[in-house]
């Protein structure tokens, strides 16, 4: 599992944005303690990124936090 969390740049400065993300994954044969019996392996991850900025405009109605997900699934098949 990794994380991370900062401040958005805007240029060479600072901007009032702050960027917030989370990745991690699980390697299922470890989980099912099955890693030296099975040839296939399978790992299922994702991920998620968030960034905040206050909404100070008033002509537009925009989203203060939004979010992107993705999730990826691993197959590795080894020879015996």
């Amino acid at each position: 599992m990794k994380g991370f969390i900062g401040r958005q740049r805007s240029f060479f400065a600072l901007g009032p944005g702050i960027v917030r993300g989370v990745d991690g994954e699980i390697n299922l044969n470890e989980l099912l303690d099955t890693a030296h019996r099975i040839k296939t392996h399978l790992i299922i991850g994702g991920s998620f990124v968030s960034k905040y900025q206050p909404d100070q405009d008033p002509s537009f109605n925009l989203p203060q936090n939004v979010g992107a997900y993705g999730g990826r699934v691993t197959v590795i098949r080894r020879r015996l």
